[in-house]
């Protein structure tokens, strides 16, 4: 049953879920210019938004939330490589910009923050990343490469599931920055996004 839309938000791709609030990355439309929306759901038959975190001339790629903390990677067009900011949403009417790394060397593909760290798909291998919630910004803290094109991570506990086209690649967190595969389950079709139910792991491919 459809409750609610909000017409003409910019073409969304990407979004969390902060309380009352979706965050949205949006491209330009009307008034506003590429950034992140925050769109009030308190009513899900009026939303709206109540803020515009804007981002000009580069447009948010990926998002994703540690309480009230959001990561996002945003594109930098021809010059490569990704903006990583860290954006306070304790209030989510005037989000604060908190910390900002460039990593010139690398795009993500996928992005998912896990007990405090962002694990990050950047095709053939992973990046982990603290966000630098503690920290002035966004820091490198190792890698991954024992991978494919990974297109969505999962995780509980001290486990992470990595759904990287051909198979699923269950990853033991010895620490937050070595990671260890344990076991690898290789579905009948592709295996392009993996989400948690309770104990299991549906997988999903195409």
């Amino acid at each position: 049953v459809l409750l609610g839309m909000l017409p003409d938000v910019g073409a969304p791709t990407t979004m969390e879920v902060l309380g009352q609030y979706v965050v949205v990355s949006v491209n330009k439309f009307g008034e506003y210019e590429e950034g992140l929306a925050s769109i009030d759901v308190s009513d899900p038959s009026n939303p709206f938004i109540a803020h515009l975190f804007a981002t000009p001339g580069h447009r948010p790629r990926f998002l994703s939330s540690s309480g009230n903390y959001l990561l996002a990677a945003l594109g930098k067009g021809t010059l490569g490589g990704d903006d990583y900011i860290l954006v306070d949403y304790s209030d989510p009417t005037n989000p604060v910009t908190v910390g900002d790394t460039y990593f010139a060397d690398f795009r993500a593909w996928e992005m998912f923050i896990h007990q405090g760290y962002a694990y990050v798909s950047i095709g053939d291998s992973m990046r982990i990343i603290d966000p630098g919630i503690e920290a002035s910004g966004p820091v490198l803290e190792g890698s991954y490469d024992n991978v494919g094109y990974v297109s969505r991570i999962a995780g509980v506990g001290n486990v992470l599931y990595l759904a990287d086209g051909g198979l699923l690649d269950v990853v033991e967190l010895t620490t937050p920055n070595t990671l260890n595969s344990v076991a690898q389950y290789r579905p009948s079709g592709a295996a392009r996004v993996v989400e948690l139910t309770g104990e299991n792991a549906v997988v999903v491919g195409a």
